[in-house]
């Protein structure tokens, strides 16, 4: 696990920037909706995460077309952010044990 540290770091800090943009961008596209989930960005951030790590509890979701796309792109770049250094931390795994 301390051979994957830097990569591990990496993960946090990079899903930390993507959930502040993507949640940002979502709240300020879904605030002038009647029917939105979100209600600030606060709770744009608990649904990007839960999006970025395919959680998806359904909780909350896009209502315009435009937080379908965002949502897409949150989704799709999560798992993309994800997978890559697993197969770091993976490879560190079978070299030391």
């Amino acid at each position: 696990l301390t051979a994957s540290l830097r990569e591990l770091a990496m993960l946090l800090i990079v899903m930390a920037f993507q959930t502040a943009v993507f949640s940002s961008i979502l709240y300020f596209i879904e605030r002038r909706q009647p029917d939105t989930d979100f209600h600030s960005v606060p709770s744009s951030m608990w649904w990007a995460i839960i999006t970025m790590t395919t959680v998806g509890y359904g909780d909350v979701s896009p209502k315009t077309w435009m937080g379908k796309v965002v949502g897409s792109a949150c989704a799709i770049c999560g798992v993309l952010v994800i997978a890559l250094p697993v197969s770091v931390v993976a490879s560190n795994f079978s070299i030391f044990y």
